[in-house]
Parts: C-alpha cells; structure tokens; sequence
C-alpha cells in the first residue's frame, strides 16, 4: 500500500474552533479558522476530513499580511476513499506566507462509538442525550477538517455551543461509598490519561508506527504514579496479571506484529491500537527500568522531554536519551524488543553442580520451533534471595556458574519479558519453595503461568501443570490465586472438551485446590480485610459455582431469591447470577432480563446483561443475543452480552453472528466494538473443523478484518490443537493418576 501522508507544503500552526452541537437532532455545526504557514508556492492545499458535509461557499484563503485579499480555490475535491480534502487554487500558486484558511461545515453525530458520536445518560431519571468524542487515532477529521497526523502539531481554541446538564461517569468520579477495586481502576484510567500530556501531548510520536511511545508509555507511567501515591494497592501486582500477561498471549501467535509496526496508511493504525503497543510497549519500559535502575529511567526520560518537548520522536529518540545518561547499549538492547516479533522462552538445564545453560528460542503458541533472537537481560537467584546474578543475554545460549546445587529462579521479580522453562530437576526444587512459601507472590505467579502457557502450546503435558498446582493448595495471596481461578476455569473447558468422561474428576479437584481460600473468605466480607480478598471473594464464589460445586451453587440461588429481603452485595452478584443460569431455565433468564431493564444500579445492569447468554440451552442463547440487537441495549454494551458465551454454546453463537452479520455491522460499525464482538465469539470455538470458516467468513466481511481474521483463526487452531494433544496422551490425565 502506498503511503498516504500529507505533504508538507504547508502547515497548520493554530485552529480556531466554533462548534454547535444540536443533541435532539443529533447533528453539529462548525466554523473553522487554520493559520497556515506556506514554506513553498503550492496550487494544492490538501488536508484531512471524513463525513463532514462542507460549506463550499465558505471555502477561502487570507494572507495574514494583506487579510483584504481574499483567495477562493478553483475547485475543491473529497477523496471520500483516502479521506482527503483537495483545495486547488488552479494557476495561480499560493506564494510563501502565512495564510488563514476559512471553512464550514456541517455534520450528524453517528452510532458507532468513534470519531464525534451520540451517547446517552439519565438526568432525573429522563434519558437524555450526550455527544462524545474518541479523536485517536485517526478520527478527529470526522469532527473537523484538518492535518490529522501526529507530527502537524498546532495549537487550538475551541468554543464549543452545550447544554448545562453535568454528567457524572463512572469511570471518573469516586467517592465514600466506591469500593477499593473501582477506586483502583478509576485510578489506573485517571493516570493513564493524565500521562498523556507527557507521552503525546508535550511530546507526541512522529507516526502511528511509533504507537507505543504514546500509549505503551501511558500505560506504564499510570502504574507507576498509582503505586507512588496507594503504596498498599501493590498495583504492579496487578500489572503483571492483567498487562504483561495480556501481552504474553499475544505476542506468542504467528499473526503478531513488531512494537514499531510500519504504517502506510490512516486506515492502518487500527492495527496498532491493541495489546502489543499498550501492554507489550509497557512491559517493555518496565523491564528496561529493573535493568537501568528507576533513577537513571527517569535521568533518561527527562532527557527525553527537554529535547523533544513541543515537537516529535522516535523509538530510537528515547532509546538515545537513556543511552546517553546510562552509558549502557540501550538502543542494541530494545531494537531487537521493539522490531522483532514475538519474545524469547529460556530453556534452563542443571549440567552439573555449580553450571547452569540457558538457551533462548522464540516461544509460539503452538509449540513449533521458530527462529528469533533477542539481547535479554536476566535476573536470576541460586539458594536465596541474597544471592542474585545478572547477565545480558546477547547469544543463543549462555553457562551461568553457582555456587552450589540447590533452588534455582529466573526472571526474579518477572521483570522480564520472557518465559522460562525448566529441567526436570529445577522445577522439583521450585515446587518446594513453592509449597514452602519461600518464593515471592509475584515469582509464584510467574512460574504458575509460564507453565499453564507450555501446557496450552502443548510443550508440557497437561499432568506437568496439574501436578504444579497441587503445591499452591496453601496459597495466600489474592493476585496469585485470582491466576489460579484464571488457570482452572481454562482447564474446565479444555478437559469438557478433550476428555468429558474425566471433566467432573478434574472440577473435583480444582475446587480442592481453592478449599483453603474459600475457608477463609466464605460469603461475608470480614471488617477490615482488603480490598484484594473483597475482588478474590467475587471471582472465588463465581468460580466454584461455574466448577459445579454444589453447595455453592445452592446458596448462591437461595441469596438470588432472597434479594428483595437482604440485597446482595456487589461481589456476590456475578456468582448468583450464574448459579440461576446453570439450571437452563426461563425461570433465571427472565429474571436477568428484568434486572438490566429495571435496576437502577449501573453493576447490576452490567452483570444481568452478561449473564444472559451463559445458558446452554439454544433457544435462550439465541433469545440473548437477538436481544443485543435491541434499542434497549446501548451499541457500547452490546458486546457485554457476548462475555458471557460459554464453549458449549460458541457454535450457537458462531452461526447467529453469521447470519446476522448486516444488524451487527450497522449497529457497531467497522471499529474496536465490532472486533471484540467477533474474538468473543471466536473464543468459545475450540474445534480444528472450525478454523477455516472463521477466517474465511471474517476476512470476506470486510477489509479492515483480514489480519484480525488471521488472529481469530489462529486463536482457535490452538485451542483444538491443545484439544487434540490431550486427547492423544498415553492415559488420561486426571488428578488421580497424574498426582
């Protein structure tokens, strides 16, 4: 694809804004003044704009040193394809100058959660409607015409026409009443953006290839501020769950990209605005910071700031400035993070007593080998956390000495971007610091994970990771145990799957392994527990109840129908509400439906509507998700309600949203909501016969779905593959035999 970027024949430098917004007609008004900078003759003036209806009249030119001159283009012209406004000014060129450029124009708030669209609020419990903008990462064309790429910088003054309603959102505001863990994410949201009038506003990427300095930094930045000012949140506990994990399970397909992904055009930077530029761009920083120390990180981005503030940089401009201050190979350190795809699995063997190899590979999801080197920086510890070494990985494999035989732990901290996996004998040794508690919670974590992740690529049996779990039986600490809920629903699923004749062995013994948990929580919160072992007792409770077990299932129901006489807590209701869709009965469906069309509690509402389709009967499954397409569900909550699909419906699923494919497009559009829509889908179809519809049927769609088509089918290539590799096992691999 050609490159699509604007010339630099002339340049805005500031834009006045007036707008009107009509929110009963849903429409807006605009009228725009650009002071321009002319830097060479042109007879083209060419810019950005997209669903805006222009004034042509309106369309005009003044040069600042003579504003009596008025200069009218010839002709103007709307590449509706490349989102293109073409001002001709015919023969006579445009001299060098500075100019203001007039425009008006009108246009319609849209549907499709992007751009300048129409959303709605209650007041006074009177739905009313509100206009919101989402401009990144190529949208604000939609709002106005301008330059709408990253390094035309200008200033702005908008005066905007609004109704004097206030809106409060949940996503903002806090107060008394808020629980810790909504106070937590308000934070980490507040933080992230307020992060961005360092990392895009003072200094902003020179192209959409450069994402991640925007939002993998903000990202970063906002855990990093959140753990300054709430020290007891142990928020970078929660950064290696739900951020380098993400990433982890991206990065590991076939069909991932690089950090610095080339983009040729505006309609390309969709591509960008996913896991690896947010969570890989991330834990990139992050693992830079262990190895450089937090005091030079900072030395270097303050750097960083001061020579690149009000304007544009690279990669490489960061990679320089924390050079510099360092003195270390940074730039040779993160190219090979940031431009090559994917990230290392260390293989780590006891050769003898005292040495150690470590061989780096790229780890895949599917467990195929596969070519990719990296420089890593490992951290490890032989015997005690007083005894830690340090090494720069720059080959495919190294010989670390020790002092003696004994417990061995790489990538202390988890610091690294990378996967470890051990002999035999290591992974003994670790299974008793494990069981022990010696080892840290966030190490724990770590080796729990990279084992459930060469058990999904099918390098380990599913024996090897049953067998690990069974040491975090005694487990403590809630961020550890929220992955351990992660890991056993996922094993539920594969086993119903693989192997259904051992599915109720393997429930057995997962709720076996959350016996000691749930001793301690139960169903009523204890005064002065934290916030952590409050999130815990929802996922626990909504976990026993998916895994079968009975007597929570029971009371779970009996607090259901109790609600009206003792309302339930807030982190009771995602387990009630399973537990009455677990008897495939209207009875549990319509009570869910009432709730979301009742309740005048936003969480309840949520909830019910993602509980709706967790039915495995059919009909209801179907009733659901007509009901996604209903006025009475919001297009921003229509794919809460595909959250709750389960394997034993995906298929169900699967065939609704092909035939309805035309209702879903026109309700979402072509944007994020609709790509979610689709992985969730994709997500529940754990069979290879599958595959090739998948991606057939998303990437003959629409054009924007054919590398995300590539991604979904790849998705559910590796769970029937993981399917197959269990059902292929000399024996089966129940607790019982494996344990």
């Amino acid at each position: 694809m050609a490159s699509s970027r604007l010339p630099k024949t002339v340049l805005p430098r500031r834009y006045e804004l007036e707008l009107w917004v009509d929110l009963d007609a849903c429409a807006f008004k605009g009228k725009l003044q650009i002071l321009l900078d002319i830097v060479e003759p042109v007879s083209k003036v060419v810019l950005n704009v997209a669903d805006l209806i222009l004034e042509t009249e309106s369309l005009c030119l003044r040069y600042v040193e003579d504003f009596d001159e008025i200069v009218h283009p010839a002709a103007s012209t709307v590449d509706q394809e490349n989102e293109l406004l073409v001002l001709n000014f015919g023969e006579k060129k445009l001299h060098v100058g500075k100019a203001t450029l007039f425009i008006d124009y009108h246009g319609l708030l849209n549907e499709k959660l992007d751009a300048f669209y129409r959303s709605t609020y209650k007041s006074g419990g009177v739905e009313k409607n509100m206009a919101v903008t989402v401009f990144e990462p190529a949208d604000a064309r939609r709002c106005f015409p301008c330059w709408d790429e990253p390094d035309f910088k200008a200033c702005f003054k908008f005066k905007v026409h609004v109704p004097v309603d206030l809106f409060l959102d949940d996503a903002l505001l806090v107060d008394e009443n808020t629980t810790t863990l909504k106070k937590q994410e308000v934070a980490i949201n507040v933080a992230h953006e307020v992060g961005h009038m360092w990392f895009g506003n003072l200094v902003t990427l020179e192209w959409w290839t450069h994402i991640w300095l925007n939002e993998g930094m903000a990202t970063w930045i906002s855990y990093m501020a959140v753990d300054y000012l709430f020290p007891d949140w142990n928020i970078w506990m929660e950064f290696h769950k739900e951020i380098m994990y993400d990433a982890f399970k991206l990065d590991a397909l076939e069909s991932t990209h690089p950090v610095e992904m080339e983009v040729q055009h505006a309609r390309q930077t969709m591509e960008v605005f996913d896991v690896i530029g947010y969570c890989k761009g991330a834990s990139l920083i992050y693992m830079l910071q262990d190895y450089v120390g937090l005091t030079d990180i900072q030395r270097g981005l303050q750097l960083y700031m001061e020579k690149f503030a009000f304007s544009n940089a690279k990669s490489d401009d960061l990679w320089d400035c924390i050079q510099e201050v360092t003195g270390k190979p940074i730039k040779d350190l993160m190219c090979s993070w940031t431009k090559l795809n994917g990230y290392p699995i260390l293989k780590a063997t006891m050769l003898n007593d005292h040495e150690l190899e470590i061989e780096q590979t790229r780890f895949l999801a599917s467990g195929q080998p596969a070519e990719g080197q990296w420089i890593v920086p490992v951290k490890l510890i032989s015997g005690s956390y007083n005894c830690q070494q340090s090494i720069l990985l720059k080959d495919r494999k190294c010989i670390v000495r020790l002092p003696a035989r004994t417990v061995v732990k790489l990538n202390i901290g988890q610091s690294g971007f990378y996967r470890v996996e051990y002999d035999e004998q290591l992974l003994t040794a670790l299974k008793d610091s494990i069981s022990s508690g010696w080892l840290s919670p966030v190490d724990r974590l770590g080796v729990l994970d990279d084992m459930f992740a060469l058990c999904q690529s099918t390098r380990q049996p599913l024996s090897a990771l049953l067998s690990l779990l069974e040491v975090y039986r005694q487990e403590d600490d809630p961020t550890v145990l929220s992955h351990m809920i992660t890991v056993a629903l996922s094993l539920l699923d594969v086993v119903s799957v693989a192997i259904p004749s051992s599915k109720e062995r393997v429930s057995n013994f997962l709720v076996g392994l959350m016996e000691n948990a749930t001793s301690k929580l139960s169903w009523e919160a204890v005064q002065g527990e934290s916030h952590l072992n409050s999130g815990l007792r929802e996922e626990l409770l909504h976990a026993l109840v998916v895994l079968g077990h009975e007597k929570t299932i029971l009371e779970a129901k009996r607090r259901f129908k109790n609600k009206a006489m003792v309302p339930l807590a807030s982190n009771m209701l995602k387990a009630a509400y399973a537990s009455v869709m677990k008897d495939c009965n209207r009875y549990g469906f319509d009570e869910l439906l009432e709730i979301y069309k009742s309740s005048d509690k936003l969480e309840e509402r949520n909830l019910a509507l993602s509980t709706l389709a967790g039915s495995s009967d059919p009909v209801l499954v179907v009733e659901a998700l007509n009901f996604s397409l209903s006025p009475a569900v919001r297009p921003q909550n229509v794919t809460d309600i595909f959250s709750g699909l389960t394997i034993t419906n995906g298929i169900t699923a699967w065939n609704w949203l092909k035939e309805n494919w035309g209702p879903v497009h026109a309700k979402l559009g072509e944007g994020f909501l609709l790509r979610r829509l689709v992985d969730r889908v994709a997500s529940k179809l754990w069979t290879s016969d599958i595959v090739d519809d998948v991606k057939e049927t998303i990437s003959s769609r629409i054009s924007f779905f054919r590398k995300f088509s590539g991604r979904c089918s790849e998705k559910v290539k590796l769970m029937a593959l993981w399917v197959e590799a269990i059902r292929r096992q000399d024996s089966t691999p129940t607790p019982t035999q494996s344990l």
